[in-house]
Parts: C-alpha cells; sequence; structure tokens
C-alpha cells in the first residue's frame, strides 16, 4: 500500500486483489509501520493544544473540581481512547476484510474458472473508491457536525474548560475547531468503510458462488464472511470508550449510579452487533435458496434410500440373523445420511460467527473495566468475586 496520510488511511485504502496474499501483506506492514506515528500525530493535534490551552486559562487541573480538562473523563475517552482506537484499528480491519474478500473470490473462481466477474467487480471497487471527493464531503459533515453539537447542548452542560464567561474560552474553540472534527472525521471514515463493505458484500452475493448445503459450517461455505465483526471490533472498542468517558462523569462527578446506565450500555452492545451485522443479511436470500434445493434434493434422497432400507430389512424375506447386521453396512449408510439431512435443516440463513458476536461485544464492554474500578471499591469488588468462587 502507498504511503498515506490520516486522511487517505482512513478512507483509501482499497480492496485487494483475489489471492494476492503477498500485496495484501506488504500493505499491512507499511501500514503497521507507519500507526504510530499516526496516533502520536492525533494526540498531538487533538489532544496536547487543549492541555496547553486549558493549562494556560487555569482549567487544567484542580482537585474536586469536575470541569477541568484532567478531570473530564469524557474527554479523556474520546481523544486519549478512541481516536487512537480507530487509527489502530485499520490495519486490523484491512486485515480480516482482505482475507474474507480473498476466500470470497476462490468460491466466486470455483463457480466462474475464468474468475472475470469477481476480477471485474474488484477493479470497478478500485476505481471507485479512488475517488477523492469522500474525504472532502466527510470533511465537511464533521465540522457540521462538530459546530451542532458545540451550539446543541445547554451552556451550564458544558465543561468548565470549554467556557470563558459567557463565550467559549480558547480550549473550547480548539476543540470546537480541530479535535472534535478530526474524531468525527474518523468516525465517520469507519462509517463509510462499513458502507464500502456492505456494498462489495451485496455485489458479491449477485455473482455465482458455489454454496454448498452440506457444508459443516452451517452457512453453505460462506461462514468466514461472519469473522468481518472481528474486524470492526477497534471502532466497537471505541465508541465503548466514549461511552464509558460518558458514563463516568455521570457517576463520579454526577452521583448517578452505575446501575442506572444498564440499559444504555445494553442498547449500546445490541446497537453495534445490529451496525456491524447488518451487513451479512446480504446473504440471506441466497442461503435462503441453498437452504431450499439441499432440502429437496436431500429430502427426496433421503426418501427413496429410507423406502429401500425398510424393503431390505422389514418386508418379508429379510434377513434377520445378527450376522447379517454386523456384516452390512446399510445402518452406517443411513446413519451418515440422515445426519447429512439433519445438517441442511440447521443451516443458518445469516452467516453469523458467533465467536465474533460474542468478540464484538466484548470490545465494546472493555472500555467499561476502568469505570467499574473507578465506582466501585476494591475490597467490595475482592468480596463479590470471592462469593462467586464459592
Amino acid at each position: 500500500m502507498e504511503d498515506m496520510d490520516l486522511t487517505e488511511g482512513l478512507f483509501q485504502e482499497r480492496l485487494p486483489a483475489p489471492l494476492d496474499d503477498g500485496r495484501l501483506a506488504s500493505r499491512l506492514a507499511a501500514w503497521k509501520a507507519h500507526t504510530p506515528l499516526r496516533i502520536a500525530a492525533f494526540v498531538a493535534v487533538a489532544w496536547l493544544p487543549l492541555c496547553l490551552l486549558a493549562s494556560h486559562e487555569g482549567t487544567l487541573y484542580a482537585p474536586g473540581t469536575a470541569g477541568t480538562l484532567l478531570l473530564d473523563f469524557g474527554a479523556i475517552g474520546r481523544y486519549l481512547g478512541a481516536g487512537p482506537l480507530l487509527i489502530a484499528g485499520t490495519g486490523v480491519c484491512m486485515a480480516v476484510l482482505g482475507g474474507i474478500a480473498q476466500r470470497l473470490g476462490t468460491l466466486c473462481n470455483d463457480a466462474d474458472p475464468g474468475g472475470q466477474h469477481f476480477a471485474q467487480l474488484v477493479a470497478a471497487t478500485r476505481r471507485r473508491h479512488a475517488r477523492r471527493w469522500p474525504a472532502v464531503a466527510l470533511l465537511c459533515i464533521a465540522l457540521l457536525l462538530s459546530t451542532v453539537l458545540t451550539h446543541a447542548l445547554p451552556w451550564h452542560e458544558l465543561p468548565a474548560w470549554h467556557r470563558a464567561g459567557a463565550q467559549l474560552s480558547l480550549a473550547g474553540w480548539w476543540n470546537a475547531c480541530v479535535s472534535l472534527p478530526l474524531l468525527l472525521m474518523l468516525l465517520l471514515g469507519w462509517l463509510w468503510r462499513l458502507a464500502r463493505w456492505s456494498r462489495f458484500l451485496w455485489r458479491v452475493s449477485q455473482l455465482p458462488l458455489c454454496l454448498v448445503p452440506v457444508h459443516p459450517d452451517q452457512a453453505g461455505g460462506i461462514g468466514f464472511v461472519g469473522y468481518s465483526l472481528r474486524g470492526f471490533s477497534p471502532f466497537a472498542a471505541a465508541f465503548g470508550a466514549m461511552m464509558a468517558g460518558a458514563i463516568a462523569n455521570r457517576t463520579v462527578h454526577g452521583g448517578i449510579p452505575l446501575a442506572d446506565h444498564r440499559m444504555a450500555i445494553i442498547g449500546a452492545v445490541a446497537g453495534m452487533l445490529l451496525l456491524c451485522g447488518a451487513p451479512l443479511l446480504l446473504f440471506s436470500t441466497r442461503l435462503m435458496r441453498t437452504w431450499w434445493r439441499g432440502v429437496r434434493d436431500y429430502a427426496a434422497l433421503a426418501s427413496e434410500f429410507g423406502r429401500a432400507f425398510e424393503a431390505k430389512w422389514f418386508s418379508e424375506g429379510a434377513p434377520t440373523r445378527c450376522g447379517d447386521l454386523l456384516d452390512t453396512g446399510d445402518f452406517s449408510a443411513a446413519a451418515d445420511l440422515y445426519q447429512v439431512v439433519d445438517r441442511i435443516h440447521a443451516l443458518r440463513v445469516v452467516p453469523v460467527d458467533l465467536l465474533s458476536a460474542v468478540a464484538l461485544a466484548a470490545a465494546t464492554l472493555l472500555p467499561l473495566v476502568p469505570v467499574v474500578l473507578l465506582v466501585i471499591p476494591f475490597d467490595v469488588l475482592l468480596a463479590a468475586l470471592a462469593s462467586l468462587l464459592r
């Protein structure tokens, strides 16, 4: 992958060519090599100026003062948690989605030996996503959202480091004009990546695919597409970091019990699973057709086999000696065939991988662990854990 600045890294990475493992590996290595520099640049632009300006205005830190910058857990979660996670997670997402795209190429090539359809799709995807207008559009949207969010909150709800009398402080202006738009660009970049991935999967779902009703993954052979949830785990963790910061502010500074946020936490996890798992629904129609084809064909075979089996073993003149049972493979064949038919009936119409869904949910919840340790005394937490082990 070509050397990219931060914006290009968010919006311009391309899908790998089918089965081009060397190219994908080199692009990932190039991205990972520059990731620490990108994170350092983000922190230097989004966080450090806030600290300097807040220090100049006397709102950097004051013990027991909730409105100072270093006691604003929401700001810490956004700029020291979510931002770096969104940047570092791009390499993870590229590796996971790139590997899935290559395996989808293999399935398409099995159904289309020339491989022209998938190759044309990848080429068209590259041409479309090489355009620069999405970055410009998302920058404008980020600036607009930052302006709306800054002015939508009631003045008294803004942290003290945002305010200087009746107007925004210097730190508040930097947050509204630079830090928040930069973070919003990162978030919008991931949403744009998710939209691009959804379109790619939709186009692939229209191509000839070799789906096998009796495949062990119970998804026709495309169960690996569900691994895409793992690629979006950094995005879920970043969202969890922002949520954890907001909850920490309300719990520590606002006195609201952590238990009162349980519905919001459950809703956040469910929403993240729905958002990142929605593209998998694009294969549901193909899987339904595969399921119906398998049920139709294998059920007919099972019925024919069953009639022949009963005619041989239960009709007049059928063998009855135990030796006959030991010397024949009829019963083993019947068990194997009916097990195959059961596998067809268990075929999932959505290729969701359970472990990947659990990993995505865990990534969303992981940033809440420091909040729990912050609001629950350590001895109480140890006593609760000890009671669970009894």
